[in-house]
């Protein structure tokens, strides 16, 4: 159930609750219609249907507040919600939940793991920021593809692997002249990470310091457990560059940069040290199109020599000083899970529409190394053992009793084939309807036994397996077909048609969330911006009881 419960000081600020639901609904109800005009200037109709659920989800009868919630400690507070959620990424209410989501994920995961671990010497918790120059022209989705398989093929790489412990990332996009302009932040706990060359080249003289202090006391390394060197930035920009040209484009950094002056000039302009300077003036960000001898790579240059990165260290108490940030604060970044509220307002109506058709986006935060939930290796290794045996049992093949063959043969038999279980059972019965055959004087019982063993004699028949007769075992809820969800019945149906079934199916979700946020909040009265009401369960029962108390004094008093 996803309530979107925000948590309000009601005792400081008893209108909070309400005027933050009233904002909150006022901003789905603004990119809503941003997104239907866009929609309209643009012929999508799969914008209209999104700018349909969310407005839906701005509804004032499907917003609900409550002033007197009570926490796990039975401290009050208000909070708000919707009952029925559209989730899409451009829904004010449906973003929060997911952001919320995911902050809960990542504060359990964090919690959970210093709950089992111990901080090593030089490991520290960094937040990490990965960018790029704005890939102009590419839509969001394949510039977000482009990033991920570009920190995928970072991890991969000794450098980052050997140092990187435990974390979290997240890929986020703004928006600026030349397009989406997308990056990704990372929470890490790992030992030391240099950040440019600069940092590498101290940490090289470190280590040569390190084995002169040891050499000097008769010591020497044997073997050495720290990480190769390297530094962030060029791995990155190595890896950011690979994935772009995966997908066909490639970074032509050092645009505009005239070697002999040591400068920046507009006008000197280069691919590779081979080509000649083939465009008179090159404005940053800009592409150029190269199909002959580079197999169709759409190049863009760009004055940056290096791709962008940022390593700061995270406290956790107190003010965090120049180059750090506060833990509250990173684990804010790490969840917001789409971009700035800000970033909105500098949306195109052309960019809306492009983000309203994203159907389904790329992943877009997970858990990393120890902070990520996985199997132990006794579960594992049970995992795999039941994996093994149902190969192996599927591999089988059913053998089959021999005529005049002893049981006690035919079970050797079996062992030295590597038989299907299930043919023990099979020969069993066919043994026992042959002797069954034989002690019957009526010919019509030894023909219907004798058709019995020749029916055995299939391939097809396991008996171990009980027929289903359609229906669920008791205890188990029968499985239903998934029901299409509303945009793609969008792209299926008439529009009008589509709107009676959004109509018709989000009533039935609001009345499903009524009842269990009724269940699960017995002693509360909720109030929806429309000013219509419901009260859980307990407050029902206890207005209930009231009424008939009323009744029947008004009663005793008359008679």
């Amino acid at each position: 159930m996803q309530t979107n419960l925000k948590t309000k000081s009601v005792e400081t600020e008893p209108q909070g609750v309400l005027t933050s639901a009233e904002q909150r609904r006022r901003d789905g109800v603004a990119i809503a219609k941003r997104i239907w005009r866009a929609g309209e200037r643009h012929d999508s109709k799969i914008a209209r249907a999104r700018a349909v659920l969310v407005g839906r989800c701005s509804d004032p009868e499907n917003i609900w507040t409550c002033d007197h919630l009570l926490d796990a400690d039975g401290r009050q507070f208000g909070a708000f919600g919707v009952k029925s959620s559209c989730g899409s990424l451009l829904c004010p209410h449906c973003i929060k939940t997911q952001q919320g989501r995911c902050e809960k994920r990542l504060v359990a995961a964090r919690d959970e793991f210093w709950c089992t671990h111990d901080r090593e010497v030089g490991k520290y918790e960094r937040f990490v920021t990965l960018t790029a120059p704005t890939l102009q022209g590419v839509a969001q989705v394949m510039s977000e593809k482009i990033f991920n398989r570009a920190y995928e093929l970072l991890s991969d790489r000794p450098f980052y692997a050997r140092r990187m412990d435990a974390g979290a990332k997240h890929i986020e996009f703004t928006i600026n002249p030349h397009g989406y302009h997308t990056h990704i932040h990372l929470l890490l706990y790992s030992s030391y990470m240099e950040r440019d060359a600069a940092q590498q080249e101290k940490s090289r003289q470190w280590r040569e310091v390190r084995v002169a202090k040891l050499a000097a006391r008769g010591m020497r390394v044997v073997k050495d457990n720290l990480p190769p060197l390297g530094n962030l930035q060029d791995n990155w920009t190595a890896c950011i560059d690979e994935a772009a040209r995966e997908f066909d484009h490639a970074f032509d950094w050092r645009a505009n940069y005239d070697a002999s002056k040591r400068a920046f000039v507009l006008g000197s302009y280069s691919l590779l040290e081979t080509r000649e300077r083939i465009v008179p003036e090159v404005k940053v960000g800009c592409y150029m199109q190269f199909p002959c001898n580079d197999g169709g790579l759409i190049y863009q240059p760009t004055p940056a020599q290096r791709a962008g990165v940022d390593v700061r260290a995270v406290r956790e108490k107190g003010q965090p000083s120049t180059g750090e940030i506060g833990l509250t604060k990173a684990i804010k970044e790490l969840t917001k899970y789409v971009t700035k509220a800000s970033s909105w307002s500098d949306v195109s109506d052309n960019q809306l529409v492009e983000i309203a058709e994203v159907r389904r986006w790329p992943r877009r935060f997970e858990l990393l190394g120890a902070w990520r939930k996985t199997e132990t290796d006794e579960e594992k290794q049970r995992r795999k053992d039941a994996e093994e045996i149902e190969r192996a049992k599927a591999s089988r093949k059913i053998v089959h009793i021999m005529p005049g063959e002893k049981w006690v043969d035919f079970t050797d038999r079996l062992e030295r084939e590597g038989g299907h279980p299930d043919s023990y059972v099979i020969a069993w019965d066919k043994l026992t309807a042959a002797h069954m055959a034989q002690e019957s004087d009526d010919e019509d019982e030894k023909a219907r036994v004798l058709f019995l063993i020749a029916s055995l004699d299939t391939n097809f028949i396991n008996r171990s397996e009980a027929e289903g007769d359609g229906r669920a075992p008791p205890g188990e809820t029968p499985k239903r077909e998934r029901q299409k969800s509303l945009m793609t019945l969008a792209d299926e149906m008439e529009f009008t048609e589509w709107l009676k079934i959004v109509s018709i199916r989000l009533a039935g979700v609001r009345q499903t969330r009524t009842s269990l946020l009724a269940r699960d909040y017995g002693y509360a009265c909720f109030v929806c911006l429309d000013g219509s009401t419901f009260e859980g369960i307990s407050h029902q029962a206890d207005r209930r009881e009231s009424r008939i108390e009323a009744i029947y004094q008004t009663w005793h008093g008359q008679y």
